[in-house]
């Protein structure tokens, strides 16, 4: 089935652009039958946005619903495009930040969420500088789909590397000058040592692996901000987190994070992905 499915994708992948984007809105014309996840991203938007009212809440998933459709159809054409396509549909704005501090440093580590479209965020900063960028990833449960899109990212320069396996290799390969890239805004595995920040006022689990990779190779830290044009162009613009994280407090680079990544959402919460149940666990 998986198999089957692979081989839909890459055929869909060939269509045009503008094609794949009608195919996603009718996509979601028929989710108001469907209802994919429904419910769990409605109530996630309730959680974070108590104080608004049911219209209110309705509107955001509504929006939020076109944008997810959007954003599928636009991550299959990712699996067939060329670096060019990239250069013409994804603008960096301030590219001399990530410039500027590789001259003093040999890595930097940008953090992002699962916001906008992440994937061709990350063929964005692979074509764009010359340094290698290190994209640390979390294994999908299927093995199928996982090695199509690894495929799919490593066709424009990024090294994939899984995140059980990240600090060891970072380690191992810290004389090398790269750009490290981490989403890290999903659940980690919840036990009595996970750590707990605020987000959108409330306590979620968290991962530090992060923060321990900028402590343990002493690399700058920075937040990459993505913005939607139009229809089928993006922005993205980087904020310094710190230039020297064993100068900080524990904790405050996962703290500057969430507080960065909650920021960009708040702006427009409909393009983050709510149908994952971040708020699923209670601390105890």
């Amino acid at each position: 089935m998986n198999y089957t499915l692979i081989l839909i994708i890459k055929i869909i992948s060939y269509l045009p652009l503008r094609l794949l984007k009608i195919m996603a809105f009718c996509f979601y014309i028929m989710n108001s039958i469907f209802r994919y996840r429904y419910k769990t991203v409605y109530n996630n938007l309730k959680i974070a946005f108590p104080d608004k009212s049911k219209s209110e809440i309705k509107k955001i998933q509504k929006l939020f619903y076109k944008y997810f459709f959007d954003l599928i159809f636009e991550i299959i054409k990712f699996t067939n495009v060329s670096n060019r396509f990239i250069s013409s549909h994804v603008n960096i704005v301030n590219p001399e930040l990530i410039e500027d501090l590789l001259k003093k440093n040999n890595n930097v580590i940008l953090l992002s969420g699962h916001y906008n479209n992440w994937e061709w965020m990350g063929a964005k900063i692979s074509t764009y500088y010359k340094q290698p960028f290190i994209a640390i990833y979390k294994k999908l449960n299927s093995s199928v789909f996982n090695r199509f899109l690894w495929n799919s990212r490593r066709k424009f320069g990024s090294v994939i590397v899984d995140m059980d396996d990240s600090v060891r290799y970072l380690i191992q390969t810290n004389d090398q000058s790269r750009i490290i890239g981490i989403i890290s805004d999903q659940n980690p595995v919840v036990n009595t040592t996970t750590k707990w920040f605020r987000f959108f006022g409330k306590d979620v689990p968290v991962f530090l692996g992060p923060e321990k990779i900028a402590r343990k190779i002493n690399s700058p830290v920075v937040f990459c901000d993505m913005k939607k044009i139009d229809n089928k162009n993006y922005s993205i613009t980087f904020e310094l987190i710190t230039k020297n994280p064993r100068s900080l407090a524990e904790n405050k680079i996962t703290t500057a994070y969430f507080n960065l990544l909650e920021k960009q959402i708040r702006k427009e919460p409909s393009k983050w992905l709510w149908t994952h149940k971040r708020w699923r666990h209670q601390r105890k």
